[in-house]
């Protein structure tokens, strides 16, 4: 599996162009491709000082996702390849949840442009863990579609290496912070 990572420093200020750009990175990640990517960020370690405001700030950019026919304007996210692949990330879902709790997901969800029925879409889905909890399907279970966990941390690069470490495979991790000794 390729459990990606993004790292929030604890550096980084709310209203900074670094928080921006890691919010863009986590949102592009998470619906180009319907998430079907390999580098794609699977869990995003955040201070827990800065949790609960990232958390809803990319709950709202979620929110303002439309899903559907990639070929109607206003479109930001198309389907998953299969109906297997739909049934896979819905069961990775399950899974993932048994260790956090939802933050954001649109049942029901009816794709803009598409005959009923048609394509095998799947709503963006955000969760999230319990600080220090051990939430072992986050970081041994990766969901190729438009998942991602948000995992928090204590702040210490020590805490940040060993969670990411705990992934059971991985491609790339990424560390957004402007504090050098951090990085």
């Amino acid at each position: 599996d390729s459990l990606n990572a993004a790292v929030l420093g604890p550096d980084v200020d709310a209203d900074s162009e670094t928080w921006d750009f890691f919010l863009k990175d986590v949102l592009r990640d998470m619906t180009q491709k319907a998430g079907q990517k390999c580098t794609a960020i699977r869990r995003i370690l955040v201070p827990e000082s800065l949790g609960e405001r990232f958390r809803d700030d990319l709950a709202d950019r979620l929110a303002a996702v439309v899903v559907g026919n990639p070929a109607t304007e206003g479109v930001r996210m198309g389907p998953v390849a299969t109906a297997s692949q739909k049934a896979a990330v819905l069961e990775g879902m399950s899974l993932l949840a048994r260790d956090g709790r939802l933050v954001h997901s649109r049942p029901g969800l009816k794709p803009e442009g598409v005959p009923e029925g048609k394509g095998f879409f799947v709503s963006p889905t955000l969760l999230e863990v319990e600080p220090g909890a051990e939430a072992r399907s986050v970081h041994s279970h990766e969901v190729f579609g438009p998942v991602a966990t948000i995992v928090p941390y204590d702040g210490s690069a020590a805490q940040a290496v060993e969670l990411i470490s705990r992934g059971a495979g991985g491609l790339v991790s990424s560390i957004y912070s402007e504090d050098v000794p951090f990085v």
